[in-house]
C-alpha cells in the first residue's frame, strides 16, 4: 500500500493513536509537530510499542510562520 496520510499535531494523544493504527495497517504517515524534540518523542514512543516506524515522516511546522508549509 502506498497511500500516505497527513496527521497534523501528531504528538497529541489522539493523533498518536491514529498514527499507530495507520502504520499498523501499512499506510505511510506524515505528521507535523511544532518542535523536532516532539517528533523524536513520538517516534520513540511508537517504536517502543513495537510499531514499524519506517513509513513515518515527521515535519516541523511552526503555525506562526510561513516557512515549512510547502513541505
Amino acid at each position: 500500500m502506498t497511500d500516505r496520510v497527513l496527521i497534523t499535531g501528531i504528538s497529541g494523544f489522539i493523533a498518536a493513536h491514529v498514527a499507530q493504527r495507520l502504520l499498523e495497517k501499512g499506510y505511510a504517515v506524515r505528521g507535523t509537530v511544532r518542535t523536532q524534540a516532539k517528533g523524536q518523542a513520538i517516534k520513540d514512543k511508537l517504536a517502543a510499542q513495537g510499531v514499524d516506524i519506517s513509513k513515518l515522516e515527521i515535519i516541523g511546522a511552526n503555525l506562526g510562520a510561513d516557512a515549512g508549509w510547502k513541505d
